[in-house]
């Protein structure tokens, strides 16, 4: 039994890795990532999860120590300098832990070592370098690269698990065209995500490795490449040559099946990298020899182009049938029936087999249940059109996502907020998670604006108080000293993304408000200038100045309360406070102290901590308005989280995009 720890194998490539070997069920896995996330594996409990500072080696060598580590397998995403030198301190903390005896760097790809000898210009070439080189530093310390080639998923439909960004590479099945690098000649090393994890998998119980070792899914001719793509598909393609040369220029051939790419990777760096690669392979970088991992575990099976599998160089999922004759992929509508846009619903379920399950199928007792017996089979995605339904289940978190069939690519749901969803859990597991905040964008911005008027106007006493004459009557004569215009006031707005911006301009259009804002990330000018809003650095800078404050952000995983007791005392004295994005972002018994010391004049909230459950400290107060979570209800939003949810699980599974509205999209890395 080997103690195997991984880095960076909470998602990608090493994610992969830490499945295929707790798979195995011989060995105790760890795993070692910046951060701790309770969910990711709740699922494995087997699989302990450590959080390191890679800047800090020393503190490595504890932790494996302490856990009797034996062997470490890089996987971190080595893209920039950053992620260089977070590989070079887990090899110190490594090498300096009493009880390790091997380690595998983030080699996995070409023969760095070879391509460094060569004018080939690749960015990651130094790193990899680098790493080997500080590995050399520490001769007890044995070392692997695994070495894979080019991934195979590349050359085809997006792969199952989908664990990493697709780019197509030199063929384009779904458009029937290639662009091939050079006259097609040159040999090159293709290897499945899959297969390099289960072969590193079976790796580990070999006695004793070598400095290098290549896992070979196949090898093949960039024409046989082409030739195989042709006979699956069933038709030629429109092949299109280019020579090294136009490619180290910048020239080359767009494949279609790229375009809609551009929308979460831009084209020039998709460019980049179909450039880079090509080059590569023409040149002969990835017909790569060696030692072959496959004759050491040849008990491991390989996706590989031979005439038994329609000879498909592209991955298992890639047949004839895929192409020609394919099943319908499948979504689980959870939820009520569609109510409005019953035309594109329509057309929706001629692409797909819609499963709906019931009420009681969705309670999660007996959804989970469900989910594991397989009852309604691999479906490929999860549609959620309303808000108000389709959520019995509860809280999607490691529990329920690790009972979902590995085919489910996407989830799509009606609302902005995703609190009650792990969308880092769901990346973990392939699944893109889609929110439909675009669709209510208006509406709740809109709401925003009436939060501002019944603030600033005490609108809370003055319907209240028209039931009665007498009430009537000294609000007619008394609220008129506690309201004030909106115009020209200071809004501070919490959050700017699309429901901030529209609240900024519809303020300043309307009001002539003078817009700041606060976020984790600040906007372009560009976005600063349509909303008319000003950047303040930090929240406590933000409410100083400000004679209303918006919160309009999304919900802390971890639920963390935003507008503090702490924070509330930072606020302009006689300042307003209004919630149209999540209750818990309040604290709402702080806030009620506020009031009554009179520091905050007046609130509106449209969200509560305890929903429906309202705070008893401000229902029937004049100076607040309560509502019911309405911010986003209109009939156009309704219709909007309809099309929106569809538009999103069409993008992903017929056209392989991102959507736009992908919450979890910056967790699918790209490897090369």
């Amino acid at each position: 039994m080997v103690r195997v720890a991984i880095a960076g194998g909470t998602s990608g490539l090493g994610r992969l890795v830490v499945n295929a070997i707790t798979a195995t069920k011989k060995h105790d896995v760890f795993v070692l990532s910046r951060k701790v996330d309770s969910d990711i594996f709740a699922s494995e409990p087997d699989v302990k999860l450590f959080a390191v500072d890679y800047t800090a080696p020393a503190s490595i060598t504890v932790v494996l120590e302490k856990n009797r580590v034996d062997t470490v397998i890089s996987c971190l995403h080595l893209n920039s300098k950053e992620a260089s030198d977070a590989q070079l301190g887990l090899i110190e903390g490594a090498a300096k832990a009493s009880t390790l005896q091997r380690f595998i760097p983030s080699e996995f790809g070409l023969d760095y070592l070879e391509v460094a000898k060569t004018d080939f210009e690749f960015h990651a070439v130094e790193f990899k370098v680098a790493a080997i080189n500080k590995l050399k530093e520490f001769p007890s310390l044995r070392y692997t690269r695994f070495i894979t080639g080019t991934f195979m998923d590349f050359f085809g439909p997006p792969p199952n698990p989908p664990q990493i960004n697709v780019v197509s590479l030199i063929i384009d099945p779904e458009n029937a065209k290639a662009a091939v690098p050079g006259d097609g000649s040159a040999t090159v090393l293709i290897t499945h995500t899959t297969d390099v994890a289960r072969f590193v998998a079976a790796a580990l119980s070999l006695p004793d490795w070598p400095e290098k070792l290549i896992i070979q899914g196949d090898r093949l001719t960039l024409n046989e490449v082409v030739a195989v793509a042709e006979s699956v598909k069933g038709t030629k393609f429109d092949v299109t040559y280019s020579s090294v040369e136009e490619l180290r220029t910048g020239k080359s051939t767009e494949l279609p099946s790229n375009i809609p790419r551009y929308a979460f990777l831009p084209k020039p760096m998709i460019d980049g990298i179909t450039q880079t690669v090509s080059i590569a392979m023409a040149i002969g970088l990835l017909d790569i020899k060696g030692p072959l991992l496959n004759d050491l575990v040849p008990e491991e099976e390989h996706v590989a182009a031979d005439t038994d599998r329609v000879g498909n160089p592209f991955g298992a999922e890639m047949t004839a049938d895929v192409y020609n004759t394919a099943p319908k992929p499948v979504v689980l509508h959870i939820g009520d029936p569609i109510l409005y846009d019953e035309a594109l619903y329509a057309r929706f379920c001629e692409l797909y087999t819609v499963i709906r399950p019931s009420t009681e199928e969705r309670q999660r007792p007996e959804f989970i249940k469900a989910l594991k017996e397989n009852r309604w089979g691999d479906f490929n995605a999860i549609f959620r059109p309303y808000w108000s339904t389709g959520g019995e289940m509860g809280k999607w978190d490691a529990e329920l996502i690790s009972c979902l069939p590995q085919s489910v690519r996407v989830f799509a749901s009606a609302g902005a907020g995703y609190d009650w969803a792990n969308v880092d859990e769901l990346a973990n597991h392939g699944i893109i998670y889609c929110n439909s905040a675009a669709a209510c964008t208006e509406s709740v911005a809109d709401f925003a604006l009436f939060g501002i008027l019944s603030t600033f106007r005490q609108l809370p006493w003055c319907t209240s108080a028209a039931s009665d004459p007498t009430s009537f009557t000294r609000c007619h004569l008394d609220a008129t000293a506690l309201s004030r215009n909106p115009r020209g006031h200071v809004l501070g707005i919490i959050g700017l993304g699309n429901i901030g911006q529209a609240i900024a301009a519809k303020a300043f259009a309307a009001f002539k408000m003078r817009i700041l804002y606060y976020d984790v990330n600040r906007k372009t000018g560009g976005v600063e200038a349509q909303a008319h809003a000003a950047f303040v650095p930090t929240l406590q800078d933000l409410v100083r100045q400000s004679d209303c404050v918006i919160v309009a952000t999304p919900a802390s995983p971890n639920g963390k309360v935003l507008v503090s007791g702490d924070l509330l005392t930072h606020f302009k004295k006689g300042a307003r406070l209004i919630n149209v994005a999540r209750g818990n972002l309040v604290d709402e018994e702080r806030l009620a102290d506020a009031i009554d010391s009179g520091h905050i004049k007046s609130a509106m909230l449209d969200v509560h901590t305890f929903e429906p459950k309202v705070n008893e400290r401000l229902k029937d107060r004049r100076e607040v308005m309560l509502t019911c979570h309405n911010a986003g209800g209109t009939v156009d939003t309704h219709i909007g989280f309809e099309r929106l949810s569809m538009e999103n699980i069409e993008a992903v599974l017929s056209r392989a995009e991102m959507p736009n509205s992908a919450v979890n999209a910056h967790l699918f890395s790209l490897d090369i």
